[in-house]
């Protein structure tokens, strides 16, 4: 299913994290976002991981592709922007090619 398994355990991992995976996590509080099942983890590893996102580098299409799967998963899980006016931040992104770099 994943071409890299570290990666994949990595992202498992993450999401576990950032959606209390039903049953690893301790008592509810009334004001937290719904809890996201393993079932549901690996979902969305599979869809982050699919060809269909186009490899995701930065910058691409399958890079804005990949980051509205994010954000659209985040507010159905009911998770709400912090400090900034959304869930992405704006940074400067640079090209570095080989060869082109000196000491």
């Amino acid at each position: 299913m994943f071409r890299q398994p570290k990666v994949a355990a990595t992202l498992v991992a993450a999401l576990m994290v950032v959606f209390r995976v039903d049953g690893m996590s301790g008592e509810r509080r009334a004001a937290q976002p719904r809890a996201c099942s393993p079932h549901e983890i690996i979902a969305h590893v599979a869809a982050l991981s699919d060809d269909s996102m186009m490899g995701r580098a930065p910058g691409s299409e399958g890079d804005r592709a990949a980051r509205r799967y994010i954000i659209k998963t985040l507010e159905r899980y009911g998770i709400r922007p912090g400090a900034w006016r959304g869930f992405e931040q704006r940074v400067p992104l640079y090209r570095v090619r080989e060869g082109t770099s000196e000491l």
